[in-house]
């Protein structure tokens, strides 16, 4: 899955650090964001690191806490409207028909293998057990001497 935020919550996540940074007077963490969005920690987190990683937001981290700083809003221009971005609704069907496309790979895989040989393989071992029996040497022929060798004494 891409994790690429939209323009719409991209606009969403600077005006929450622009309001924050107002209030508090020093740059929010993700978890602000997250709190003052309404969203899950956890998508505020992938859509600050989107953000990052085109340049919107940056990151600071210091030895106990990372705070969000709007770096360049004009990048905001350069994202995808939510209609054209990819809904998180069609990648999972994508997924999903991925997914069903593998199985089917693999059930062909074992039909393939299966099909008609285990009504024949008890059939099948039984003549083998035959033929082995068959071919099973003698126990005499362990004991007797090699032809020539102990004639001699």
């Amino acid at each position: 899955m891409k994790s690429q935020a939209t323009y719409e919550e991209a606009h969403l996540v600077v005006a929450a650090v622009r309001v924050l940074e107002h209030r508090e007077h020093h740059p929010p963490t993700v978890e602000d964001v997250a709190s003052l969005l309404g969203i899950a920690r956890e998508w505020a987190g992938v859509l600050v690191a989107a953000m990052e990683k085109a340049g919107i937001v940056a990151v600071v981290e210091s030895a106990f806490t990372a705070r969000v700083e709007v770096r360049d809003h004009l990048a905001l221009e350069q994202l995808p409207r939510a209609g054209e971005a990819p809904s998180l609704r069609d990648e999972m069907a994508e997924f999903a028909e991925k997914q069903r496309t593998e199985q089917e790979k693999l059930g062909k895989l074992f039909q393939g293998k299966a099909s008609g040989k285990p009504a024949d393989r008890p059939g099948d071992l039984a003549e083998e057990l035959k033929r082995f029996r068959a071919k099973r040497p003698r126990a005499a022929d362990f004991f007797e001497d090699p032809e020539g060798e102990n004639e001699s004494s």
